[in-house]
């Protein structure tokens, strides 16, 4: 099994669990344990390096589009909006 972790916990978890030989590919900010940057780094990002939370925060929301939300009076408006597949 070839297995591509984009979460750095996960990553530290599949090495935990002995799963590390299986990891082919790991994201930019997956550095832990130290083995995972020897992995093929299969996502980036396009933001400076050196930004705080604030202005990641910042240049999120500006590159996003705006969230759309409801609030509705009963639940059965949510209920059949939602795509269920067996």
């Amino acid at each position: 099994m070839r297995i591509v972790s984009l979460l750095p916990s996960a990553t530290e978890i599949l090495f935990a669990v002995g799963a590390g030989e299986q990891v082919v590919g790991v994201t930019f900010e997956c550095d832990f344990p130290p083995e995972a940057r020897q992995r093929r780094i299969v996502s980036d990002t396009t933001l400076p390096p050196d930004l705080t939370p604030a202005q990641i925060d910042e240049e999120v929301r500006a590159a996003s589009a705006p969230a759309r939300t409801s609030t509705p009076s009963t639940p059965e408006p949510c209920a059949t909006s939602i795509p269920i597949s067996w």
